[in-house]
């Protein structure tokens, strides 16, 4: 039951770099995606994949907003 942040990283396949030659890492925090309250199993799975299909929509709409800035 706990929130589901969604994040999205731009530059994090160069650490290295990042750290030896400055380059930039962008990092970009959603609004939490809260779980709902479910009881059976058949609940649980679609309010699994209920909240997966939010959190990676608004991973893409991060990803939009980074690299459009």
């Amino acid at each position: 039951q706990a929130p589901v942040i969604p994040v999205y990283i731009l530059g994090s396949n160069d650490l290295v770099g990042a750290l030896l030659f400055k380059h930039r890492i962008k990092v970009a925090l959603g609004e939490p995606v809260i779980p709902p309250v479910v009881s059976g199993a058949a609940e649980r799975k679609e309010a699994y994949q209920s909240v997966t299909d939010q959190v990676m929509k608004r991973m893409a709409e991060l990803k939009l907003e980074v690299d459009s800035a």
